[in-house]
């Protein structure tokens, strides 16, 4: 039994080597009083009880102890000394005075008159009340102990008695230890404010994280500070009449979509390619393509875009889109064509 009490011992002593919520160290005193045990309660009177303990919290209301009582025994002239491992739970352990309740086993030495030393099991119950201060505690407890036998007599077989103690314990100061209501709060410190980064061109993203710097405003950037970038594009494709140069007024939503888009991106130039069938003389349908194109320019200023932006250029009867040979495919040959591609910064 001592080998376990010792072995609970340093094993005890570990776990609070690595920052127990509580480690405490608690001693009292009190009497002792013979409460039951064949012979012992007529024979034995009250003696002198010391309690000394060191506990470690599991929980704000869970704990452990190993602790050594001294009791002793007018009359019967024995010492004892009960070593026990228990369990201890605190009640409404947040409160500033709350109950507590004791439950362990372990051994018990006895030392005789006689001079004779015996080893027996014993247990141990004990409740009472407990002042919990920042670092020091005040309570009291009535222990009940319990002693197998403590020799051969039948007046220390079974023996049973109660000590009320007073005692005080000190301990670190835990984070549900309970606190007097008196207790001033603990001030709050105030937050410190976090120092801005700098961001030079105002993109969101600081010049040390930056690898664009210089991003003009108003673009969307990346988490690097880059433009993100969009690509966009657009086409023109206008049918004309035989030997006509103007086009049918259908064609003029087609006509806005364009101006649209480069009014969008003013970086933008165009091409407009006239083109006719194979019917007639070429020369005379190159001079006819190149008015198909400068009709559709001149429609393009009109919607607003600027004239420098736009070149015009009849390409005649060449790069036909269909066969020449029927109707529909010269339908489809007469035309003006245009087409815009761009990749641009992307826009907030």
């Amino acid at each position: 039994m001592k080998t376990l009490v010792c072995i609970t011992a340093i094993l005890l002593a570990a776990t609070i080597a690595t920052a127990a919520p509580r480690i405490e160290l608690g001693a009292g005193g009190g009497t002792t009083h013979p409460f039951a045990g064949d012979t012992f309660k007529n024979q034995a009177s009250t003696g002198d009880s010391q309690i000394y303990w060191i506990g470690y919290g599991l929980t704000k209301n869970w704990g452990l102890e190993l602790g050594l009582d001294n009791l002793d025994f007018d009359n019967l002239n024995t010492k004892h000394q009960a070593y026990n491992l228990s369990g201890v739970y605190r009640f409404a352990a947040d409160t500033f005075i709350h109950p507590i309740a004791k439950l362990g086993v372990g051994s018990v030495e006895s030392k005789l008159v006689t001079g004779e030393k015996t080893t027996a099991l014993g247990g141990k119950a004990a409740g009472g009340i407990e002042a919990d201060f920042k670092y020091v505690s005040f309570g009291a407890l009535i222990n009940y102990h319990y002693f197998t036998k403590a020799g051969d007599a039948d007046v220390t077989k079974n023996m049973q008695a109660l000590t009320p103690a007073l005692f005080i314990s000190i301990h670190n100061a835990t984070e549900y230890a309970s606190k007097s209501t008196s207790e001033a709060p603990a001030a709050v410190a105030a937050p410190v404010a976090a120092t801005a980064k700098k961001d030079s061109d105002g993109d969101g993203v600081s010049d040390e994280d930056d690898k664009c710097p210089n991003t003009p405003a108003g673009i969307l950037v990346n988490a690097f500070g880059c433009a993100e970038k969009e690509k966009a594009s657009i086409k023109l494709n206008i049918e004309f009449l035989v030997a006509k140069a103007t086009f049918d007024p259908s064609f003029n939503s087609e006509i806005q979509n364009l101006a649209s888009f480069m009014r969008r991106f003013s970086d933008t130039t165009v091409e407009i390619a006239g083109y006719t069938d194979n019917q007639g003389l070429a020369a005379r349908n190159a001079l006819l393509s190149q008015k198909r194109a400068d009709a559709v320019k001149t429609a393009l200023i009109k919607a607003g875009v600027e004239p420098t932006r736009i070149q015009a250029k009849g390409y005649g009867e060449e790069k036909a889109i269909a066969d020449n040979k029927t109707a529909e495919g010269r339908k489809q040959n007469r035309r003006v064509m245009a087409e815009i591609s761009v990749t641009t910064d992307k826009k907030k």
